[in-house]
């Protein structure tokens, strides 16, 4: 399975200056406003920026500029640098890219690079990808035919991040989407109704875990009801029943927490196919009973058998259920955000004593709001 090993990153929202190590699971822990949404923001742009045309231009318009995505600004950072290291079965494929700003709020490349480096052999192969454009060159370049070029895009392509923040009574989730609407959970759970129903008819497996895990977070809840409109045939919502009950309920009757969970599970029990290279989660414990905290790290550590989970979590229950390799501390120092792996070995006398979300509550190794 590939994996984003490493990000090395500058002058992006809140990090001036990180080497950030990343595992098949990590865990980004911190205060609010510490920055782990930031490097969550980084990872998903790859995979938006890659995906459409015009993917750049398209992305800082959308998020206010490059003023906004600069740290402190244009005056005081004139550039975005940016290396990805993936591991792949045979060696290491590394992105590297600098963006500068235009005088009309976009983001151009003032260069982008591929490189190679084969594990067997140490033979390294780059591919220069040019300087001053506003779309990535790389897609030419790799449906021009060059492997390495192509082996990166899809890398790319795969780092999907999901937020399933918004349940609210005019969340997407909650309206109809098209049936045909299923080649990917898109990243707000738009298309989730059109989802379940390609498992339903397609991963019968996965849709009856799915749907058990639902039994054991929500009383009474017997099945989703997931059927076309026979007056609209394209399009589908998420009605659901309850045991010994008629009543079909609709998606306006979700409770908020349950609707949540069942964005999570679709995205984290899919089929093995369907899993992108990397999954990213913003702060996936929202609304969760703790009974449900414990069935989402199960969800997650069975997920990362098959892709790279990464998450942003001020959940110190859920943090309790991984080992401390599994931690990345964000913390604000400075009005800069700095990120740091834990010291397993320093760890292990006072996880004799403490679990490791009460040793984040107590501020030991950072993350906290004193820090």
């Amino acid at each position: 399975m590939p994996m984003l090993k490493r990000i090395h990153l500058k002058g992006w929202k809140s990090i001036r200056d990180q080497s950030i190590d990343l595992n098949s699971v990590t865990a980004i822990v911190g205060a609010n406003g510490s920055g782990k949404s930031n490097l969550l923001s980084l990872i998903g742009m790859f995979g938006e920026v890659f995906s459409a045309e015009p993917g750049m231009r398209s992305y800082v318009g959308v998020n206010g500029t490059a003023n906004s995505l600069l740290h402190y600004g244009s005056r005081e950072t004139k550039s975005i640098d940016i290396e990805l290291a993936f591991e792949t079965s045979t060696g290491e494929l590394k992105y590297g890219t600098r963006w500068i700003p235009t005088l009309n709020g976009g983001l151009i490349y003032e260069d982008e690079r591929i490189e190679f480096v084969q594990r067997d052999t140490c033979e390294s192969q780059t591919v220069t990808l040019g300087s001053g454009h506003p779309e990535t060159n790389l897609v030419e370049c790799a449906t021009g035919g060059d492997s390495i070029a192509r082996d990166c895009l899809n890398l790319l392509r795969g780092c999907r991040v999901y937020h399933f923040n918004n349940t609210s009574p005019r969340s997407d989730m909650r309206f109809s989407s098209n049936v045909e609407a299923n080649r990917f959970l898109l990243s707000e759970a738009n298309n989730l109704a059109s989802m379940l129903y390609l498992y339903r008819r397609k991963y019968s497996v996965t849709y009856r875990q799915i749907t058990a895990l639902m039994q054991r977070i929500m009383p009474g809840f017997e099945q989703f009801i997931l059927e076309p409109s026979k007056l609209k045939g394209t399009d589908i919502v998420l009605k659901w029943k309850q045991r010994s009950r008629e009543y079909e309920f609709g998606p306006h009757q979700f409770p908020d927490g349950a609707l949540r969970f069942v964005a999570l599970a679709t995205v984290l029990m899919q089929p093995t196919e369907h899993f992108p290279i990397l999954v990213g989660l913003d702060d996936p414990e929202i609304g969760l009973h703790p009974r449900a905290l414990e069935l989402l790290s199960d969800m997650v550590i069975a997920a990362s058998v098959d892709t790279q989970v990464i998450f942003a979590t001020q959940s110190s229950t859920l943090v309790d259920y991984f080992d401390p390799a599994n931690i990345l501390v964000a913390d604000r120092i400075d009005g800069t955000t700095e990120f740091k792996n834990l010291d397993v070995e320093r760890l292990g006398m006072w996880l004799e004593k403490y679990s490791l979300g009460e040793l984040w509550e107590r501020n030991y190794f950072g993350g906290g709001i004193d820090s």
